[in-house]
């Protein structure tokens, strides 16, 4: 088949072509700020406001200021927010809360833009979440309970995961129970920071135990409560031990015990461990002199280079040398005396 003639320019019509003169192209700062690598670092130094007005110039900008927009949240509420009414939630946090108050919350996700929430959701890394936390200078902000979160996962269409992508949280509740926050929780999240004051030990338990689940791949994990005693310490030595990735633990002085060290020192990785001791009434607890353990096993923390405990030398020496394991790479040794050394 002959090829068709390119059609031509009117007689007497000139073009940029027939003048000799270069075609116009898109600027090279156009083209620059069309580089994803190169929109990214400009992102990374832009405040709130200026990337949600970056969202709305093009595609290719929407998509890079979305992600540094959502990348890291210091609180759960702005995500909520494109599903649900907070009015809502706070009227079914009250303990005196109905059950028609978990309907309106079930009618009100029933019809609700998942696939917007989902478009957020997945751009989010980091998530911070205080109970109680003002939201927006709103002060009467509601706790997440673990009957609200149920009833939003019921609703969610996406999976069992709300936040998929995300790589560290820290979660605090003063609420007692620490449930609600495993549906945030993936399974490739790296650092985890868990403070949970009103707890009793067999909700701690429940917990810790729900976390196992979940298969966890945690490289760090830093963990605060007031709550010391034999239910919860057998639950979290158990998950722990699960987690090979583990690099880094964070824990109360209190945990110094058999069933959590016998276990977290089969862990391949670890190599920090940092015993805190507990700020709160010293009556609560025992001293950690009086829960230390006494012996752990030979080839215990294969990986630890640094260990802070809040114990005298001799306490100190007592773990150490009075084990069958040798803490051949130890590096570093932090002591925190609760008294005076004469």
């Amino acid at each position: 088949m002959a090829e068709k003639p390119r059609s031509k320019a009117p007689k007497g019509h000139k073009t940029a072509e027939s003048e000799g003169m270069p075609v116009a192209t898109p600027s090279a700062t156009v083209r620059a700020l069309s580089i994803p690598e190169l929109l990214f670092v400009i992102f990374a130094f832009s405040e709130k406001p200026e990337l949600a007005r970056s969202a709305r110039v093009c595609k290719d900008w929407s998509d890079a200021a979305l992600d540094e927009l959502w990348k890291d949240l210091d609180s759960i509420f702005p995500l909520l927010e494109l599903v649900l009414d907070l009015d809502l939630l706070r009227t079914a946090s009250h303990n005196s809360a109905t059950p028609e108050a978990y309907e309106d919350i079930s009618s009100a996700l029933a019809n609700a833009d998942w696939s917007r929430f989902y478009s957020h959701a997945k751009r989010v890394q980091s998530l911070e979440y205080v109970e109680g936390h003002d939201y927006r200078e709103l002060e009467d902000m509601p706790a997440l309970g673990s009957s609200v979160i149920g009833v939003i996962c019921l609703h969610y269409p996406y999976g069992p995961c709300l936040l998929p992508h995300l790589r560290k949280a820290l979660w605090y509740s003063g609420s007692g129970s620490a449930l609600s926050i495993l549906p945030f929780l993936p399974k490739d999240l790296a650092h985890l920071d868990l403070e949970l004051f009103g707890s009793s030990d067999g909700q701690l338990k429940a917990a810790f135990n729900a976390f196992r689940n979940r298969s966890l791949h945690l490289k760090s994990f830093t963990f605060s409560t007031e709550v010391a005693g034999p239910i919860s310490d057998a639950a979290l030595g158990l998950w722990l031990e699960t987690m090979e990735t583990l690099e880094s633990v964070k824990l109360p002085d209190y945990y110094l015990t058999t069933p959590v060290l016998s276990r977290i020192g089969t862990l391949p990785r670890l190599r920090v461990i940092d015993l805190f001791k507990a700020s709160f009434d010293d009556d609560q607890v025992e001293s950690t002199d009086a829960r230390m353990v006494g012996e752990l096993p030979s080839g215990s923390f294969p990986s630890l280079v640094e260990l802070s405990l809040p114990a005298t030398p001799a306490t100190a020496q007592r773990l150490l040398f009075n084990s069958r394991t040798d803490f051949a790479g130890l590096t570093r040794l932090d002591l925190n005396a609760e008294k005076d050394i004469e």
